[in-house]
């Protein structure tokens, strides 16, 4: 069952150099959205009545959530388009689309072939790119490793977003993401952790968790025979190997979905037959990883977060998407996912 909230109110602030500027005023209920995987993760579409005095190429909008007397801040975000309307009722106002700090990172290119030397620390470089492209608000955790070569490798017109999460991928960190109050993060990878929850959702009678829910296991390129080969002119015969799914425990299994070959896999050199089977084994094993993706809404509680962990019931999720409308009888929707074994 899901109960209504006691109180629920929400303002949206301009903001000037960390500080409130003025409120704006909106004419219908503003949309938030998140997306963990997208470049620029956040992003705001509103109909706002802005403050006089207002800078649209340098202010930026702060939403600012209060349930049941608890303030939460839900981003920060910079306008990329805005258009000047006017309703039925002669009332103007700016109809806008605003997006988290990745936008500034998007903006900024390379003018010319940008060098970075070997030995320089992974972390320190990309804080340099935020500085440079004027984010100076960064949370970092620190890591060790340092470049192994010079690098040149991106071409004249590559987006600072881009390097920065190209370097982020090689320390195994997130791709850059910006958190609610505005502050780039830098930091590893974030795992599921049932001691570290930050959002629990329980049926029950004073449950904000909607009875609406969808589950899906994408099964579609899921495969249960697998073929690799060595053919080259330093083996004097073909070597193969073949492996196969049948666990009869596993929905995948040529038990259970009857044989559904991958597209064999040619390997230039591999050290002997062994090396070879434990090759095919390997993609066996990593064929039965999928990803289990739970829909669900909620009544809007608080701010959530990039990759959040959320329990539902008795499992356990990232917290992949989720979107919302700052209006009290609004539903908060959740698009939850998490690496099953089939």
């Amino acid at each position: 069952m899901m109960t209504n909230l006691h109180t629920f109110e929400y303002h949206i602030y301009v903001m000037r150099s960390g500080a409130e500027f003025g409120e704006a005023l909106s004419i219908d209920d503003p949309q938030i959205e998140m997306v963990s995987d997208a470049e620029i993760k956040k992003s705001m579409s509103a109909n706002l009545i802005l403050p006089d005095g207002t800078d649209i190429l340098h202010d930026t909008l702060m939403p600012k959530i209060i349930v049941d007397g608890v303030e939460s801040v839900l981003g920060e975000y910079y306008i990329g388009t805005y258009t000047e309307q006017t309703n039925e009722y002669g009332q103007s106002y700016t109809e806008i689309e605003a997006y988290d700090g990745g936008y500034l990172l998007s903006r900024y290119r390379t003018e010319n072939i940008i060098h970075f030397s070997a030995g320089e620390n992974y972390v320190d470089v990309i804080k340099s790119l935020l500085v440079e492209c004027g984010v100076t608000n960064v949370m970092i955790t620190a890591n060790p490793a340092t470049l192994t070569m010079d690098r040149e490798d991106w071409d004249i017109g590559t987006t600072y977003l881009q390097i920065i999460n190209d370097l982020l991928s090689e320390i195994d960190y997130e791709t850059l993401w910006f958190d609610n109050n505005g502050f780039a993060q830098v930091a590893p990878k974030r795992t599921l952790n049932p001691n570290n929850i930050h959002h629990k959702y329980i049926s029950g009678t004073y449950s904000i968790l909607s009875p609406a829910k969808s589950k899906e296991i994408d099964i579609f390129d899921s495969y249960n025979v697998f073929v690799a080969y060595v053919n080259s002119a330093d083996n004097a015969e073909l070597m193969i190997a073949t492996a196969v799914n049948d666990d009869p425990e596993s929905i995948l299994s040529v038990q259970n979905r009857g044989r559904v070959q991958a597209p064999p896999e040619r390997i230039d050199n591999i050290a002997s037959q062994e090396e070879l089977q434990i090759y095919v084994d390997n993609w066996k094993n990593r064929s039965r990883s999928s990803v289990e993706t739970l829909v669900i809404s909620t009544a809007i509680d608080k701010s959530h977060e990039i990759l959040d962990t959320v329990q539902c019931e008795d499992e356990i999720y990232f917290e992949y998407s989720w979107s919302m409308k700052l209006s009290p009888d609004s539903l908060f929707t959740h698009t939850l996912r998490r690496e099953v074994f089939i």
